[in-house]
């Protein structure tokens, strides 16, 4: 049954009116996609040689290690706001004889071949290969590396969880994801170091492989959860076709009123900016620019450089213009 729907997708798909006008983007997307295959399995082939680099006295498992909870953590926000949720027109199958479970499970499972879960495998099994199995066993590194992958997975189920419950929400993302960068200052100025207990966490993974039982369990949990929650709302009256109209509230600002025109056409302009995903994704990113200088300023090595301090300023405060202006032009050429 699994195969007769990805062909029923795969048709769908095909022969939309949107698939011919988008084959040169994908093209190009798939040739930046390819890039980004070569660029991070170089960073795999080579992080280790980087890490003795940066930290020769430290073990560069360790050290890699210390980084993986920011990353699974960091990869939550991304797939967010970047990742689509695995979508199905199951209501033409629902008066047929087919178990509702198996629907389900399609719609679940439709999402594990996500560019999200394939690019981390590009840097985690060289280093697995090259560092891991040579600093402890081959059986301590595929352990480790399996922990990992599902993670990994974890993470796309659960982020997958979150959009269905917070798709009107998304405030309290990037509520999350201003807790994670002051995590990270505070990790940075040694107040609070989540990369030891990372590195710990996963240390005790290479010790112990059997702990690899407790990743497993929370991806088993986080499966039931999303399983019983779509099943719970595969019935027609709960699938909902048509769109609400959500009340604009950016032109009852009353300053805006005042300014005349010049107003009405700022107040169009932040509709246009709300009403899309990208843009509004830039507003919510905007306050992570300003971040940047926490890693430039305090640098010695940056201090005589003036120019590249100027730049960095300009790419601070000037970020989301230098994003937002893509896309101005698409929706307002119409």
């Amino acid at each position: 049954m699994y195969k007769r729907f990805i062909q029923l997708q795969w048709k769908e798909s095909t022969r939309s009116t949107m698939w011919q006008k988008n084959v040169v983007a994908n093209i190009f997307i798939g040739f930046f996609i390819l890039l980004m295959f070569i660029y991070l399995l170089a960073l795999g082939i080579l992080v280790d040689v980087i890490i003795r680099e940066i930290y020769p006295d430290d073990n560069p498992v360790a050290v890699f290690n210390g980084f993986l909870i920011y990353y699974l953590l960091i990869d939550m926000v991304i797939r967010f706001y970047l990742q689509p949720m695995g979508s199905f027109s199951v209501e033409t199958f629902l008066h047929l004889p087919i178990k509702k479970s198996t629907v389900v499970n399609f719609v679940v499972l439709k999402t594990v071949p996500s560019v999200f879960n394939i690019l981390p495998l590009l840097v985690f099994i060289p280093f697995a290969i090259k560092s891991v199995s040579v600093e402890y066993s081959v059986l301590q590194a595929w352990v480790w590396f399996a922990s990992l992958l599902i993670l990994i997975f974890f993470n796309n189920f659960f982020v997958g969880y979150l959009k269905r419950q917070l798709s009107g929400k998304p405030k309290v993302v990037g509520i999350f994801a201003l807790l994670l960068a002051l995590i990270m200052f505070m990790d940075y100025f040694n107040v609070f170091s989540l990369s030891e207990i990372s590195s710990d966490l996963f240390g005790y993974i290479l010790e112990s492989p059997l702990l690899i039982v407790v990743p497993f369990g929370l991806l088993t949990g986080i499966y039931i959860v999303n399983f019983r929650f779509l099943r719970s709302r595969l019935y027609p009256e709960e699938i909902s076709v048509k769109k609400q109209r959500k009340m604009d509230s950016l032109g009852n600002i009353s300053y805006l009123k005042s300014l005349g025109k010049t107003g009405s056409i700022i107040a169009l302009e932040l509709k246009l900016i709300w009403r899309n995903k990208r843009t509004r994704t830039i507003v919510y990113m905007a306050p992570l620019f300003l971040l940047y200088g926490f890693f430039f300023y305090p640098q010695e090595m940056y201090s005589d450089g003036f120019f590249f301090l100027i730049f960095v300023g300009v790419f601070m405060t000037g970020g989301m213009m230098l994003n937002y202006v893509n896309y101005a032009f698409a929706y307002e050429s119409n």
